[in-house]
C-alpha cells in the first residue's frame, strides 16, 4: 500500500505580511457567550435542569446550581472551576432522562461567518461519567463528548461552526448518559468568538536527534495574544499527550525563535508538534515532525529569491507531485518553472511570481503523511518594499 509524505511550506512575501495585521482590526475576539465563565451566577442562560441553591441540595437528579464550593451541595462531589481554582461554575448532577437540556444560549451572529466554541468540562465523582452533546440550532457539533474519567480535571471541548443563512446560533448541551451513578460534571468557560486571521502564524519546526534526547526547534512569524505553547509527543502520529509547555512571546510582529528539549528514557522513534494556545483558549497547531524527516528532504533557499531547490537525501524517494498554489488555494502551474529534474532533485525558477504568500506540497510515495510545516519564500522585490 502506497504511503505518502506530504509535506506543505507556507510561502510569504514582505507585502503579505501586513495583510494579518489588518485583518485582526477586523475581528471580534471577544466571548460572545453572556456569562460564559459563570461569574454572575444563575443568569444569561436557561435550562431544563432544576436551579438549587440550599445546602446538600444536589443529592436529587436533574439539579445544578452555580458556585465555587461544590463540597458544600453535595460533600461526595470535589472540584473547582476551571480558570482561578475559586470562582463560579456550573455543578450538575446528571438526568436520568436523555435529551434534558443542561444549557442553552441563543446568540446574534453574522451570516456566512466561521465562529469558535468551545466549553471546559470536569467530573465531580468517579463511575460513569458524563456523555454531552453539543448542538447548534439543532444540528449536533461532533460526536458525544465524554467527561474526563478522572476527577476534578478539566478538558476541553473546541469546534468550528460556519454560521450559514443563520443570524442567531442557539448552542445547547445536553446530557446523554442515563445512569445514576455518576454522571455527575462541572462546565466552566464557554465560549463562542468569531473567527478571524489566525493570530499566530509559525514558520517552521524541526526536531533533531541528540544523545540521551532530542531537540525540537520551532518559529512563529507574528503573535497576537499569544499565551503558551504545548509541546506533544506521539508514538504513532495519530495519538499524542504533552511533554512540557513554553511561554509564548504574546504580542509580536516579527519571527520570534523557541526551543524545547525532550529528554524522553524510552526508546523511539517519537512523532512531535507544537500547540499554541491564545488569550481566549483558541489553539493553532504545528505540523508533525520526527528527528528522522531532516534527514530525507531539503527545501532551499528560504526566503528565495529564484531558483527553488527539493533535495531527497534517501534516493528511494519516488516523486509523485509538486503543487504551488497561493493564499486564495488558486494552483500556480509549476511544469514551466522547472529547471532541473534529476533523480533525487527538482530546481523551480520562482524569480516570476507576484508578491504574496503560496503554499508548496510535495507527496512521493515513501514516508509518512506529514501537516503544515511553515516557511518563508519570497521573490526578490518583495524584499525592498
Amino acid at each position: 500500500m502506497k504511503s505518502v509524505y506530504r509535506p506543505e511550506f507556507i510561502i510569504i512575501i514582505m507585502a503579505a505580511i501586513c495583510i494579518p495585521c489588518r485583518a485582526f482590526a477586523q475581528c471580534h475576539f471577544n466571548n460572545l457567550v453572556v456569562n460564559g465563565d459563570f461569574s454572575s451566577g444563575n443568569t444569561g442562560f436557561s435550562s431544563s435542569y432544576r436551579f438549587c441553591d440550599t445546602d446538600l441540595c444536589l443529592y436529587a437528579e436533574d439539579t445544578y446550581t452555580v458556585a465555587p464550593d461544590v463540597e458544600k451541595y453535595h460533600p461526595d462531589f470535589s472540584g473547582a472551576d476551571h480558570t482561578s481554582g475559586g470562582g463560579n461554575y456550573l455543578i450538575v448532577n446528571g438526568a436520568g432522562t436523555p435529551g434534558t437540556e443542561v444549557w442553552t444560549q441563543t446568540i446574534t451572529v453574522n451570516p456566512n461567518t466561521e465562529y469558535n466554541f468551545s466549553a471546559w468540562v470536569s467530573s465531580l465523582t468517579s463511575g460513569d461519567v458524563a456523555q454531552l452533546q453539543f448542538s447548534i440550532n439543532s444540528d449536533v457539533l461532533g460526536s458525544s463528548y465524554y467527561a474526563p474519567s478522572s476527577v476534578d480535571t478539566w478538558e476541553n471541548f473546541d469546534i468550528m461552526w460556519n454560521s450559514g443563512n443563520a443570524t442567531t446560533a442557539t448552542i445547547t448541551i445536553l446530557d446523554q448518559n442515563t445512569t445514576a451513578g455518576g454522571n455527575d460534571f462541572g462546565l466552566d468557560d464557554i465560549r463562542f468568538i468569531e473567527s478571524c486571521a489566525l493570530a499566530t502564524h509559525f514558520l517552521d519546526i524541526s526536531a533533531f536527534n541528540k544523545n540521551a534526547s532530542t531537540e525540537l526547534k520551532w518559529s512563529t512569524i507574528s503573535e497576537r495574544a499569544s499565551n503558551y505553547f504545548e509541546v506533544q509527543r506521539s508514538s504513532d502520529g495519530i495519538n499524542f499527550h504533552s511533554i512540557g509547555k513554553v511561554k509564548a512571546k504574546g504580542n509580536s510582529a516579527s519571527i520570534a525563535h523557541y526551543s524545547f528539549e525532550d529528554t524522553k528514557e524510552i526508546p523511539g522513534p517519537f512523532y512531535y508538534r507544537v500547540v499554541e494556545y491564545d488569550d481566549e483558549y483558541r489553539k493553532e497547531f504545528s505540523s508533525i515532525v520526527t528527528s528522522e524527516e531532516n534527514d530525507r528532504m531539503i527545501v532551499f533557499p528560504n526566503p528565495c529569491a529564484g531558483e527553488l531547490n527539493i533535495i531527497f537525501l534517501e534516493h528511494s524517494h519516488d516523486l509523485i507531485h509538486v503543487s504551488l498554489t497561493d493564499i486564495m488555494v488558486r494552483y500556480i502551474p509549476l511544469e514551466n518553472k522547472k529547471t532541473e529534474d534529476i533523480a533525487g532533485k527538482k530546481v523551480y525558477d520562482l524569480s516570476g511570481l507576484t508578491s504574496g504568500v503560496y503554499f508548496l506540497n510535495i507527496e512521493t510515495d515513501s514516508g509518512r503523511k506529514s501537516g503544515k510545516n511553515y516557511n518563508t519564500i519570497s521573490t526578490p522585490h518583495s524584499l525592498t518594499r
